[in-house]
């Protein structure tokens, strides 16, 4: 049987299955750098959640790859700086330190959060200096909410222009 008749005949008697079988030829072709499928489930000022799913492209034999959470923390550390700080901010990770207590097999989460007060000496020593090395801790768990890794992360973070103050009383316009 042909490729072209195997289609034809999915596409005739499910238009769902044939979509989900489109969607996974598409994303095993695709060039692995474009994308893991992460998502974003949580964005505030003091956390982050990144959903990795477990795509084939993100296993490494079974489990997920280490590159994987990697990506996930970096890009969620990205997307929570430019919230808190603005989109002038440049970060680069000076190091990072992975323990893995267990392997993912299943989609992840990878979980970063502060305290209130924490976030406001964060923000203070920014305004201050400017450029900042902080470490930022992360958590990954699996999809039964077991931690899975860790991963710390010692960032070198520079804001070029002056953050404004915020007061916390103020809500957010959107």
């Amino acid at each position: 049987m042909k490729i072209k008749q195997v289609i034809d005949f999915v596409e005739e008697y499910s238009k769902p299955g044939f979509n989900a079988m489109w969607s996974f030829v598409i994303n095993v072709v695709r060039p692995f750098s474009a994308g893991m499928g992460l998502r974003i489930s949580q964005l505030g000022p003091l956390s982050v959640e990144i959903v990795i799913p477990y795509w084939l492209r993100n296993q490494d034999e079974g489990p997920l790859h280490e590159a994987t959470y990697l990506t996930a923390a970096k890009e969620g550390q990205r997307l929570w700086l430019q919230r808190l700080l603005g989109l002038g901010v440049h970060f680069e990770v000076m190091s990072y330190q992975l323990r893995l207590i267990q392997p993912i097999i299943g989609e992840a989460r990878a979980q970063f959060s502060f305290e209130p007060h924490e976030v406001e000496i964060f923000l203070r020593e920014i305004r201050q200096k400017q450029i900042l090395e902080p470490t930022f801790f992360w958590q990954l768990q699996d999809s039964s909410e077991k931690k899975c890794a860790e991963i710390e992360m010692q960032l070198k973070i520079t804001v070029p222009q002056q953050i404004p103050e915020k007061s916390s009383s103020k809500k957010r316009e959107n």
